[in-house]
């Protein structure tokens, strides 16, 4: 080997370890040095106006899934009474103990399905 080729093989050496370097630490400063790149104007983000989004479905998916998992809550609650009932686990006397879980459970089914499809009808 001559010494031209030793010196190459010495500086390659150099490069690989400093792009090593930069790959694990990500400090090199011709990666990050962005002082020289000006912005585009076809490269900025565009403004989103208001109208551009309607939160309409979303909300109208929201308010039908609380409404039926609410519907469906009062169902389990009142399946569950009745299934008690029937394997003599409760009294009929024991029902108006329920009214501490049924009564809310109500109140709120029919503020909800009231509230969505109040609104689904002044569309």
């Amino acid at each position: 080997m001559t010494e031209k080729q030793k010196e190459s093989d010495d500086q390659n050496k150099s490069k690989d370890k400093d792009a090593a370097g930069v790959q694990q630490s990500g400090n090199s400063s011709e990666e990050l040095d962005f002082t020289g790149d000006e912005a585009k104007s076809e490269e900025a983000i565009p403004e989103v106006s208001a109208h551009d989004y309607d939160s309409r479905p979303i909300e109208d998916n929201a308010r039908r899934r609380i409404a039926y998992s609410l519907i469906g809550l009062l169902w389990l609650v009142v399946v569950a009474m009745l299934l008690m009932l029937y394997f003599k686990i409760i009294v009929v006397a024991d029902i108006k103990d329920f009214s501490v879980v049924l009564g809310p459970i109500v109140t709120l089914v029919s503020a909800a399905t009231g509230f969505y499809y109040g609104t689904k009808s002044v569309k």
